[in-house]
């Protein structure tokens, strides 16, 4: 029997509320610094097309709290795991990591990502892979070659993390 899942992403935002998942926006005032509250979604928008914009966007610290809360929506944020993949080469590191931890989140879906970020440039982004991976336990059998390869990998915790 197949495995149902009852609620949607529509439902799921509707009970969690987003601006939970995104911290709100800092307004600057000379005396003194406070924050006001984003306004509210209304209990029907869908997330993933503000959290991408968001992804892509100029500033940095965006794109960084963007791919940490497609990492918290988990397999609901699947829809994003283009842009995802596409902001592993983002130049900042920090973005870079929240990045693969949140494509770690994507489930069995992500694997052929996962495949390709074993040989990325950051050992970060391996690491996290490696974990994803380890995460998803026997599906990622068919990555076996991939991860006996990331036993010779220049970091340590890489190597031993594929072990």
């Amino acid at each position: 029997m197949e495995h149902q899942v009852p609620f949607g992403i529509r439902e799921i935002v509707r009970i969690m509320r987003f601006e939970a998942l995104v911290e709100p926006a800092a307004v600057w005032e000379p005396t003194k610094m406070s924050v006001a509250p984003k306004p509210p979604m209304s209990s029907t928008e869908d997330p993933l097309p503000d959290l991408i914009r968001s992804l892509r966007g100029r500033v940095s610290s965006d794109r960084l709290r963007a791919a940490k809360s497609l990492g918290r929506l988990g397999w609901l944020a699947r829809d994003a795991m283009n842009p995802l993949v596409s902001a592993l080469c983002d130049e900042d590191a920090r973005v870079r990591e929240a990045v693969a931890q949140a494509i770690g989140q994507m489930g069995p879906d992500a694997l052929p990502s996962l495949r390709g970020m074993l040989t990325h440039e950051d050992k970060y982004v391996r690491r996290n892979a490696v974990w994803a991976m380890g995460k998803l336990g026997p599906l990622s059998r068919g990555a076996l070659p991939d991860l006996c390869n990331v036993l010779k990998d220049g970091d340590p915790r890489t190597a031993s993390g594929a072990a």
